[in-house]
């Protein structure tokens, strides 16, 4: 998987795709974004002209009417537009607040939504990691950012160049003189941004395995282990090493806007000395009066102060922006599948590998190299083979998780990948090695839809034909009982096999026509594990069967053995047949009998 590209889009086009969201989805928030930028240029250009209309006021012995009222309309017209500039300000953030909310919806969706074998990889974590950031930050967060930053952006530009003209009128030597070390300004700050760009995936990985420690700490399932073999110290060494890891690479990029910040800062000091120096020298010199020197000096002030603002607001807003990039490049990713045609899952002919390779990101080794497997309706299979044979990486490969890296999959005979997901997913009923369980309610667990949606009598159907019908109907809320005490303190926890149940059920509701079963027996007893495969054997007649197992004796009830054996089919036939062979599969046959 290519990382992602650090610079896709402009800032101009960032800045265009959320106007375009706002102006589907919170046209409100325009309204203050463009009141913002009118009031906010008012009191700025009424400031630059009142102190010389007041010093003339107070030093010339007579003063017009028109004059008294232009000064009170000013003074009235400045608190004016700041009151409402501050309520304005105040509602653009809540508006901001219900956009940044819509964006990390899309994000959780989109989330959802990419394939199994990005989501799953290191890469994709970090995308995710990337692409998250960009919305937590609060103010500083990409899409805030980019709105409040340009905004903003746009007075400063407006009223710089209203005091420009104020300081050309003087000098135009001296407006390029300040405005030369504006620029020299601009490309420190650029150097300090460069840096924390090429930190970020460093940072969002740091991030990341924070999330994953943390998450450990707080999950229930490894609290066994971490305090029966005292492991405590040794999470804690782990989650201090990569905290501080993160410090270090966070602190290498503020120390280094530290120091753009204090050499800005010793140029915008030599820059306003020099100006006030001139200024002085003017009025000394009678090339100005006093009032004229007040604009002017308002005018030096303004220019240094925008000058600084401007930079900064452009050196954020390209930091917004390329955090947007991250946010957009991950939304950009997700698939638009179609709806699942009805009906569609009932025409399953046949599943096939030609010459089908697969190796994990950043792995040398195949975990599947050059496979070849037809599987047809109605087809008992069973795949066996030592641990790290590509079992479970077929079963995934089979269903869609995984994309071949070479070969092809056909699935009635036409290529997979024109299939969208939920059509191909619909083709399957899985139950993986590790399936895992929602903190829902028993039978939304085992129909995965939502209450509302859910055929109860199907839902008590299957867990009878697994055998967990008479244990559930102990608890009090029944296939109510949620299956987790993190969100209800009368939640239930079930064993591992009463789990490898219920993932059975949960294949059997969904009822599609092909079943792969990833060590679905592993857990069970031996009178548990006979059920099953009474159950296989007579009520799944009619479905397609991918049986993977470690247990030789168990895949006995399957029509056809394939063993698999670093990454190839090493061995197909019936039992019998492979019996008679007396290779790998006797060999480990007789070897687990013993």
């Amino acid at each position: 998987m290519k990382p992602m590209l650090s610079s896709k889009h402009t800032v101009v086009e960032n800045i265009r795709f959320i106007l375009s969201d706002i102006k589907r989805e919170c046209r409100p928030l325009l309204v203050c974004l463009f009141a913002e930028i009118l009031l906010g240029c008012i009191t700025p250009t009424v400031m630059l002209f009142l102190p010389k209309m007041m010093i003339e006021f107070l030093t010339q012995p007579t003063t017009s009417q028109v004059r008294i009222g232009l000064i009170a309309f000013l003074l009235l017209l400045s608190a004016i537009a700041s009151a409402i500039l501050s309520s304005t300000t105040s509602a653009h953030y809540v508006y901001l607040g219900s956009l940044n909310m819509n964006y990390l919806k899309k994000l959780f969706y989109s989330a959802l939504g990419h394939d199994y074998q990005s989501i799953e990889s290191s890469s994709g974590q970090t995308e995710y990691q990337r692409a998250r950031r960009t919305l937590v930050g609060g103010a500083e967060a990409s899409v805030s950012s980019l709105m409040t930053t340009g905004q903003a952006l746009v007075v400063g530009i407006l009223c710089f160049a209203l005091f420009s003209g104020v300081l050309a009128s003087l000098n135009p030597t001296v407006m390029a003189v300040l405005a030369a070390l504006s620029v020299a300004q601009y490309a420190i700050m650029k150097r300090a941004r460069t840096f924390e760009q090429k930190n970020r995936s460093k940072l969002a990985d740091e991030e990341k395995r924070l999330f994953v420690v943390e998450t450990i700490m707080a999950n229930p399932s490894y609290g066994k282990d971490i305090r029966m073999y005292a492991m405590a110290g040794w999470i804690q060494t782990v989650w201090n090493g990569i905290l501080e890891q993160y410090v270090t690479i966070n602190r290498m990029v503020n120390n280094r806007h530290f120091a753009a910040a204090a050499a800005i800062a010793g140029l915008v000091l030599i820059r306003d000395i020099a100006a006030y120096l001139y200024l002085i020298g003017c009025v000394v010199n009678s090339r100005i009066t006093v009032p004229e020197f007040s604009l002017y000096l308002g005018a030096v002030i303004g220019f240094s102060a925008f000058t600084g603002t401007i930079m900064q607001q452009i050196n954020e807003i390209k930091r917004a922006s390329l955090l947007m990039d991250d946010l957009r490049a991950f939304l950009d990713k997700a698939p638009a599948d179609s709806m699942l045609t009805d009906g569609i899952h009932n025409h399953f002919e046949s599943i096939e590998l030609r010459d089908v390779s697969f190796s994990f990101e950043g792995e040398g080794t195949p975990f599947v190299e050059h496979l070849n497997l037809k599987i047809r309706r109605g087809d008992k299979i069973a795949v066996v083979g030592l641990n790290g044979g590509g079992k479970t990486t077929l079963i995934k490969l089979l269903c869609g998780l995984y994309c071949p890296q070479k070969g092809i999959i056909l699935i009635n005979g036409e290529s997979a990948t024109m299939l969208a997901s939920n059509v191909r997913f619909a083709f399957f009923s899985a139950v993986f090695q590790d399936g895992t369980f929602f903190p829902f309610s028993i039978a939304e667990n085992v129909s995965l839809q939502p209450k509302s949606e859910t055929d109860l009598d199907r839902v008590m159907d299957c867990l009878h034909q697994v055998g967990l019908d008479q244990m559930i109907n102990v608890f009090d809320k029944g296939i109510h009982s949620v299956l987790s005490k993190d969100i209800d303190a009368d939640g239930i926890v079930l064993s591992g096999g009463q789990r490898q149940k219920l993932l059975m059920a949960r294949a059997m509701y969904k009822n599609a026509p092909v079943w792969l079963l990833d060590e679905p027996a592993s857990f069970l007893d031996p009178p548990s594990e006979s059920k099953l495969y009474q159950l296989l054997t007579t009520t799944s007649k009619e479905k397609t069967i991918v049986f993977i197992s470690h247990r030789l004796t168990s895949a006995r009830f399957c029509d056809r053995i394939v063993l698999l054996q670093n990454g190839k089919v090493a061995e197909s036939g019936s039992h019998d047949e492979l019996m008679d062979k007396n290779e790998i599969y006797a060999h480990l046959y007789r070897t687990q009998t013993v």
